[in-house]
């Protein structure tokens, strides 16, 4: 993580609309949603997209800002039974719809005109029963392509792997061509794109060609920059220190380069840790026996080289009180494609581990992480049962949970089979209260998710000036990868950071403000992803 922008420079970009549907997916319940019979948020295994549908009773709806004589692309998923669907005084039969099925879902799309600077979309329920509705989005069917956020050069040692992407929006599909010098990249036709570095493609200037049905634009070019491996090892990611309860799970590691062998020692207070040999060192609960500074020696047969020290500050809470999980069989983990179930026969090699805290944006792993189950039973499906023991968070009190999954050749934690590119996924966050004894604790069902199949193009998002309103309030733009959530925090110094805001960054750009902006007070802003 690094401090971001925080001078005033810079103008206004222009964000193009992919979604003028406000929260289509209901992953924020009928947050943006009329209503006038109060239809319910389903927490369901199987939404259409994402892991909410809304269960419409009576009439729903929602006002969208639209353009006389525009051209829009709606569409939305439905389940039995058909409801009555209008687009301002027009009725939209589903027999006058392009539909497509899939994983139980019907998908409906019409095209549709707007005929005033306003268009209410309404969705009636007609049985009574309430009809499941999910991924509803209206598209404007001339948005060019515009790149909100171009890749960024780097410098990167011979060997390693390297990601570029960008961030764009348009009329979907997007489509992806990569190139090196000005010549095309064979697998480069992702947003992201991700190589290992060797002599067949090593230093250059890559940039990316993003078009969609209506246009095309190019990025500007990012330069790779390649250095031959060093002899002596170097520390290229030094471990960092955090200040835990005790009782949670936590990590520390590095990343060294260097002529292989590396060996690695870890030291706490400047003392040799025995048998603490390899680039992380695990701790599966935390204790005040723990706390210390922790450094990383890196040698081979050419020299050595040792982090910078890591904090590792441990406080005694309150708290301990008891919660247990388990996965019913309705509710599986999917892979990146949405259908595969990431348990079974063939699919023992994930791991998946509970995270938890007295605060939904800040989580912590807490004990070490489990295998899913080879063969699932009927009751207790991939996850089985667990039980925990919240740190910081007494009996009685709320909790904050959530389970992440990741196949375990990328890593012994989460964060390492992120921070290596490999899939990795996490549940919604939820809520529970928690109990004196394991014994007492009511079994949780954790809800489905999948697996993302590609590394974030952020892990932190860059924050840039975007506009002065005409109330003298600095508006901020954090751009990033799209779907995720991010923690913007705040730095006045000398003071620490603290965190300032949590927002959804649903197209790949966020614009905020400082509800507290000081005048003439430096203050430093930063993000990072959330899961």
């Amino acid at each position: 993580m690094f401090p971001l922008f925080l001078w005033l420079l810079g103008a206004t970009v222009a964000s193009a609309q992919t979604n003028i549907i406000r929260n289509g997916g209901f992953e924020l319940g009928t947050s943006g949603w009329n209503t006038n019979a109060g239809p319910t948020v389903a927490l369901s295994g199987g939404p259409a997209e994402g892991q909410k549908y809304a269960l419409v009773f009576g009439t729903f709806g929602q006002e969208l800002p639209t353009a006389a004589d525009g051209h829009y692309q709606l569409t939305l998923a439905l389940q039995s039974p058909a409801p009555e669907i209008k687009w301002g005084d027009e009725l939209l039969p589903l027999t006058n719809a392009v539909a497509t099925t899939a994983n139980g879902w019907t998908y409906w799309r019409w095209a549709v005109t707007g005929t005033s600077d306003s268009t209410f979309l309404q969705v009636k329920d007609l049985s009574g029963t309430g009809t499941p509705l999910d991924a509803v989005s209206v598209l404007w069917l001339n948005e060019p392509v515009v790149i909100q956020a171009q890749p960024e050069s780097q410098t990167v040692t011979e060997g390693a792997d390297v990601s570029f992407s960008v961030v764009a929006t348009g009329l979907p599909p997007l489509t992806y061509h990569w190139y090196r010098d000005g010549q095309p990249v064979t697998s480069g036709t992702n947003r992201i794109f991700l190589s290992g570095v060797t002599p067949a493609n090593a230093a250059g200037n890559y940039s990316v060609i993003v078009s969609n049905p209506v246009s095309w634009q190019a990025s500007a070019p990012a330069k790779l920059t390649v250095y031959s491996i060093p002899e002596t090892p170097e520390i290229v990611t030094q471990p960092e220190g955090q200040m835990l309860p005790a009782g949670y799970s936590f990590a520390l590691r590095a990343v060294a380069i260097g002529q292989p062998p590396l060996y690695y020692q870890w030291l706490c207070n400047g003392t040799n840790l025995p048998g603490a040999t390899a680039d992380q060192l695990h701790f599966d609960a935390v204790s005040s026996a723990d706390a210390g500074v922790y450094a990383l020696v890196v040698s081979n047969q050419y020299g050595s080289a040792q982090s910078i020290p890591a904090l590792l500050a441990i406080t005694n809470m309150p708290g301990g009180g008891w919660v247990q999980f388990t996965m019913v069989i309705s509710n599986w983990i999917y892979d990146a494609d949405g259908l595969t179930r990431i348990a079974g026969w063939r699919y023992t090699n994930y791991l998946a581990q509970l995270y938890a805290g007295a605060d939904a944006t800040i989580l912590h792993a807490v004990g070490p992480p489990v295998n899913l189950l080879g063969t699932p039973n009927e009751w207790t499906g991939p996850f089985g049962f667990v039980s925990a023991a919240i740190p910081d968070v007494p009996a009685g009190d709320t909790a904050y949970v959530q389970a992440r999954a990741w196949p375990q050749e990328w890593g012994r934690t989460y964060e390492e089979a992120r921070a290596r590119g490999g899939k990795f996924g996490a549940s919604a966050v939820f809520s529970l209260t928690t109990t004196a004894t394991a014994d007492t604790a009511l079994f949780t069902p954790i809800l489905s998710f999948k697996l993302r199949d590609e590394l974030p193009g952020f892990t932190t998002g860059k924050i840039e000036f975007n506009d002065l309103t005409p109330a003298g309030v600095v508006e901020w733009k954090l751009i990033g990868a799209a779907g995720f959530r991010y923690l913007i925090e705040k730095r006045t110094p000398p003071n620490a950071w603290k965190p300032l805001l949590v927002v959804t960054n649903d197209t790949g750009v966020v614009i905020f403000s400082d509800p507290d902006q000081a005048e003439q007070t430096m203050q430093l802003y930063r993000s990072r992803i959330l899961d």
